[in-house]
């Protein structure tokens, strides 16, 4: 019952609320601008993904964080002066290019699990530790992007200086087995671990590598939400992209967008050159 907050009312003071969005890749991508609300001192209470809970608490200590399904909903409702779905903070925060800020990082991982998935990764000596994710994970519908086939992969898998981290929250490691049976290559499969429901976890493990490859989605958001360098692989309709080669939200995601008349073969072909460029550097 809350009006709706808007630049011209004022923050401090005031509790604003900031309702959830329905996919978690947009929530991670727009939590990006609370640092911009923080510094404004808004008193914020912020409904997310349940996933995303102990993240945002640890990143965001003056946020009051909440999971979307909480059964007081109306309770909580009533303890805010305004409300403002997430994703409209951008008519009010991001009213063009130049008012994206160069902000590299803003989650802040688990500091025990990273060292702990440092420590794995470290086992399978040098080399560039690269996690990549193949399909989006987006609701089927019609308009879902058609990305590359995982044996279209196979060119950039078989690169012998790099290690290859399967981020992917579907895949199983029999999936992974059968894969390196067949094609005879070898992605690492991070044993533990639920890559789809545990967020915290995911986004300890993606801060350790050298590099992110991935379509559009929730472990690409959160690779670019810890500052670590992510090629994005895009095609179709991109809002999120707003025509630049990198990330507005996120400076340290590089996108490669497959215009139409291209192919994933003949895109990914780029992507194994700079692999190899990164590589020899």
């Amino acid at each position: 019952a809350a009006p709706e907050w808007n630049n011209k009312l004022p923050l401090r003071g005031p509790r604003l609320r900031l309702c959830s969005e329905p996919l978690i890749s947009d929530q991670i991508l727009f939590l990006s601008m609370l640092p911009d609300l923080l510094t404004r001192q808004a008193e914020l209470s912020v409904e997310c993904d349940p996933r995303l809970t102990s993240l945002l608490s640890r990143s965001f200590p003056a946020v009051r964080v909440m999971g979307a399904n909480r059964e007081d909903d109306a309770e909580s409702s009533a303890a805010c002066d305004y409300q403002l779905a997430l994703g409209s903070l951008v008519r009010y925060l991001r009213p063009d290019i130049a008012s994206f800020p160069k902000r590299v990082a803003y989650l802040v991982p688990d500091a025990q699990e990273q060292m702990r998935w440092r420590a794995w990764l470290n086992g399978f000596g040098r080399g560039l530790k690269v996690g990549i994710v193949c399909r989006g994970d987006e609701p089927a519908s019609e308009l879902k992007p058609p990305y590359a086939r995982l044996k279209q992969w196979l060119p950039l898998l078989r690169h012998t200086r790099a290690h290859f981290v399967c981020l992917q929250g579907d895949t199983t490691a029999a999936e992974l087995d059968e894969l390196g049976a067949r094609s005879g290559v070898h992605v690492l499969h991070p044993p533990g671990l639920d890559r789809r429901d545990d967020i915290d976890g995911l986004c300890a493990l993606t801060s350790t590598l050298d590099l992110v490859i991935a379509v559009p989605g929730t472990a690409s958001a959160i690779a670019g939400s810890v500052g670590v360098p992510t090629w994005q692989l895009n095609c179709g309709i991109d809002w999120h992209g707003l025509n630049q080669p990198y990330s507005p939200w996120q400076p340290r995601v590089r996108r490669f967008y497959k215009p139409w008349d291209r192919s994933w073969d003949e895109e990914l072909e780029l992507v194994v050159m700079e692999l190899e460029r990164l590589t020899a550097a």
